[in-house]
């Protein structure tokens, strides 16, 4: 913005970007943006210089980013998506991390509905037990950061638990016994609560 002018929408107006002091593109009118495309791995430092209608250059800070050949992959294997169970159970939640190139894992964090399950592993295989404590929906994601400092946060797998009903099955007699009439029979059962 220019408090005593305008940003010209005309040719040596606008404003120009630069990375590491090269000119990566010009906007003449706002939104202010362009599209780099960085060429080598490494650390860059872009800046943008804005010039108002009396000629004014303005200089932005620095920004410094780094450019990797490929970026660290993380994708939780276990369980399935949309998968369920009984509140109460607890279950395997697994991932499968790569870093980024030339650096390695140094941990895999996860998490349900935002919310962190366990301390983060640092060796393989990256897995966490979670134990769901009411009925509803959990958003289960991994999260791995490498030795460059880089981390990426998987896609949601989606896992609903529910409350399972209390379960009764006879034990005696057997089905299709015979019972002599009038005699005293033992009838059993075994049975389970529900959860939740």
């Amino acid at each position: 913005s220019d408090a005593d002018g305008f940003i010209p929408t005309s040719a040596g107006g606008g404003v120009t970007f630069y990375g590491d002091g090269d000119p990566v593109g010009n906007r003449l009118t706002a939104p202010y943006s362009v599209t780099w495309t960085p060429s080598a791995a490494k650390a860059h430092t872009i800046r943008a210089i804005a010039v108002d209608d009396k000629g004014n250059q303005t200089i932005s800070n620095a920004v410094t980013v780094t450019t990797v050949a490929a970026m660290p992959t993380v994708a939780i294997s276990s369980p399935a998506n949309n998968a369920t169970g009984a509140v109460g159970n607890t279950f395997a939640v697994t991932a499968n991390a790569t870093a980024s190139t030339g650096a390695t894992v140094t941990s895999v964090s996860f998490a349900q509905n935002g919310s962190a399950i366990g301390a983060p592993v640092t060796v393989a295989p990256y897995t966490v037990n979670f134990t769901p404590a009411s009925a509803g929906s959990y958003a289960l994601t991994a999260s791995v950061t490498d030795s460059a400092g880089i981390t990426v946060t998987s896609s949601a797998v989606n896992y609903t638990a529910t409350i399972a009903q209390p379960t009764v099955a006879l034990t005696a007699p057997a089905g299709g016994a015979t019972i002599t009439l009038n005699t005293p029979t033992v009838v059993s059962a075994t049975a389970t609560p529900s959860t939740g």
